[in-house]
């Protein structure tokens, strides 16, 4: 019997992809199988897939044109055939290789339908288990049972296993963002579960700062509808504290974000939109200590936005005038060169006028030598004194 799927959306990442499958396959827990779903990839990472398939009989190959990661992963869930399931993305890896067995053993042992282990992130050589306090779920105190309710919090869905039964009986799939698609299927896996068994020690490792996410409308707006998902779950069940964070993340994380979108890019409009729909997804009575007049609950935003306005006004001032600048350097040097090409040209046609006048002269002195030896007096001349020349050149004159 499979004990685990790993469930793993590949998409043109050749570079890591050997350090991820082998910190599958090298897990102490046999009974499990590596579902690799291939979205399309134009690198060579279909090739490195087929290499561990022929090495490892565990390793399930399925080919698909790019279709995203969500339509990925959920194409996992249904085909997979472990008892639980797992994500991992092909550039993170497992941190030791007893992970798998440890969270099994976890949800076996304490008859849960999720366990997992805290979270470690990985950046240019560095490892890091300290986060913000907005992160605040990422890391377990201590080992044990956990009520979700106790819990409220929706990042870091690969460091646990989930019972593929209950996703599957109760449609519990990722929705079909491209982006934060995450948090809203891990907080109703977890709502779904009740309760879940959490472990101290890191049980994935996510890197991070080594690909740049190029965003667009559809990007922007998917983050958006990611979090209305959550602020709409977490009003439904009573969740204050998951509410109040969907609420801080959009003011503190993704703040740049939309403030970029709407003062630089040319999809501000439904960005905008967006926004302010996701205003009517926050119940002010679920804020607690937090500002209770929804027309400032995204003020940090409105004003970082308005602050990043200003800096753009400046910085654009800035290269504006020193393009004016250097235009007008460029304008007394075009100046100065036609001025140096207007010298040249009168000099040339001067020189054409002198040789004009020599072409004349010239002209003149041919004209005239011509009817010199055309004279009578030349020929009569030249006739008379012929022979005292010859005798002249004879004795040796010159």
């Amino acid at each position: 019997m499979v004990k685990v799927s790993v469930i793993v959306p590949v998409y043109n990442m050749e570079k890591y992809l050997g350090q991820c499958m082998d910190s599958i396959i090298g897990q102490t827990l046999k009974d499990i199988e590596v579902f690799c779903i291939n979205d399309g990839s134009v690198d060579s990472s279909l090739e490195i897939l087929k290499q561990y398939q022929q090495e490892d009989g565990r390793v399930t190959i399925l080919n698909q044109e790019n279709q995203g990661v969500a339509k990925a992963r959920n194409t996992g869930i249904r085909q997979a055939k472990g008892k639980y399931v797992i994500f991992m993305d092909p550039d993170d890896w497992y941190p030791s290789e007893g992970i798998l067995e440890m969270l099994y053993q976890a949800a076996e042992q304490h008859q849960v339908s999720i366990a997992g282990g805290s979270f470690m992130d990985y950046h240019d050589g560095i490892y890091n288990e300290e986060f913000e306090d907005r992160y605040y779920g990422y890391h377990f105190k201590q080992d044990g049972v956990i009520d979700y309710k106790d819990y409220q919090f929706d990042f870091g869905y690969q460091r646990f296993i989930f019972q593929r039964e209950m996703l599957v009986e109760h449609g519990i799939f990722f929705k079909e963002y491209v982006r934060y698609q995450d948090p809203p299927f891990m907080v109703e896996a977890m709502i779904c579960a009740g309760r879940f068994y959490g472990i101290d020690k890191p049980s994935y490792c996510y890197r991070y700062g080594h690909e740049t996410i190029t965003w667009n409308e559809k990007k922007v707006c998917d983050v958006l509808k990611g979090i209305q998902d959550n602020l709409d779950i977490s009003r439904k069940y009573g969740l204050e504290k998951l509410h109040q964070l969907c609420v801080v993340r959009l003011n503190e994380e993704y703040r740049q974000l939309l403030g970029d979108s709407i003062v630089y890019e040319d999809y501000a409009v439904p960005v905008y939109e967006a926004m302010m729909e996701t205003l009517f997804h926050i119940d002010t009575g679920m804020l607690g200590e937090m500002d209770r007049n929804v027309t400032r609950i995204l003020s940090p935003i409105i004003a970082r936005i308005r602050e990043d306005a200003v800096r753009h006004n400046e910085e654009y001032g800035r290269l504006y005038r020193e393009t004016q600048e250097e235009i007008t350097k460029l304008w007394e040097m075009c100046d100065r060169k036609e001025r140096e090409k207007t010298g040249l040209r009168s000099e040339i046609a001067n020189l054409t006028i002198a040789m004009r006048y020599l072409d004349n002269d010239r002209m003149y002195l041919e004209n005239d030598n011509r009817a010199v030896y055309e004279s009578f007096s030349y020929r009569f001349g030249h006739s008379v004194t012929g022979v005292p020349r010859w005798v002249y050149r004879k004795l040796g004159g010159s």
